[in-house]
């Protein structure tokens, strides 16, 4: 008998450290993302623009100004695992029309320094360094200025939003609602196995390596703090990640008046621009005209 236990005890032990091996490994992977290259910047789009770098609180942040004609200005969050291209092709468009923007690299992302991404709670800082920096030009009008964010930028731009008034219209695209649920959720749909107990495990090791608070990151809870300034969400109906169209209506639903809702049928995660992109940019420069 006394055998038996100990062998037991040695097979749960064994699990126990595969389980906590595992979990730590992908939350390595979740805030420690891979940076990917670029393959295309503003010359290749006869975009205008500057090159910039300036000063965030994780270590500086890399980024292009575009500046406009119209007197609104616009900052663009790009999502994670990608960095500022991302945005590249709508802001050479959007700039077009007269606005200026700002695209730069969140902390742990392409050009930028930095070591973790922390999924919205430390990146509202590094909205905090984008807005100093702009105000800082003396050429931008402070009192015009709306931000637009895809997944771990729409994350961003609500919470940032909710916290920094000098935004003063928010359009966010493949937002999660609630970091730790959405994770879960996804956590299920690409593994299969239960979300409980490895999908908080796998959060508590990502707040452990980045000192972020990631189960406190729920932008339905505070989207309404927004208000009276506008908010546009974008749902992907066909995306992978977040569970949709659940949560763009639960985020409209929480948010205060102004606002406006658009679920784009075939759209997969952040897809919205490449699926539809002349609706696309009516849309955003249309929201953003009105808005600022």
């Amino acid at each position: 008998m006394g055998a038996w236990l100990v062998g037991i005890g040695s097979l749960v032990g064994l699990l126990l450290m595969a389980v906590l091996g595992l979990t730590f490994w992908q939350a390595v992977r979740l805030v420690r993302p891979a940076r990917v290259p670029f393959n295309l910047r503003p010359d290749e789009l006869g975009a205008p623009h500057e090159a910039v770098r300036f000063r965030g609180a994780s270590g500086d942040l890399a980024g292009w100004y575009l500046p406009g004609t119209n007197g609104r200005t616009l900052i663009a969050l790009h999502g994670v695992a990608a960095h500022r291209q991302q945005w590249l092709k709508p802001a050479a468009e959007l700039q077009s029309r007269g606005f200026g923007l700002l695209l730069f690299d969140f902390r742990r992302h392409g050009e930028s320094d930095g070591h973790s991404t922390t999924f919205g709670d430390h990146e509202v800082r590094d909205v905090a360094a984008a807005l100093a920096y702009l105000r800082g030009r003396g050429d931008v009008a402070m009192d015009h200025i709306g931000v637009m964010g895809l997944s771990l930028g729409a994350i961003t731009a609500i919470l940032a939003a909710a916290q920094l008034p000098e935004l003063k219209a928010v359009v966010a695209e493949a937002a999660f609602g609630d970091l730790l649920q959405d994770l879960s959720l996804a956590f299920t749909r690409y593994t299969g196995a239960p979300a409980f107990p490895f999908a908080r495990i796998i959060v508590f090791w990502g707040q452990l390596i980045t000192g972020a608070r990631l189960d406190r990151i729920r932008p339905v809870a505070v989207i309404e703090q927004i208000a009276p300034r506008p908010v546009f969400i974008i749902g992907d109906l066909k995306d992978g990640l977040v569970d949709e169209p659940r949560t763009s209506s639960e985020l409209f639903a929480c948010a205060g008046e102004p606002k406006q809702l658009w679920q784009v049928p075939e759209a997969a995660h952040v897809m919205a621009y490449s699926t539809a992109p002349a609706e696309y940019i009516d849309r955003i420069a249309a929201f953003f005209t009105e808005a600022l």
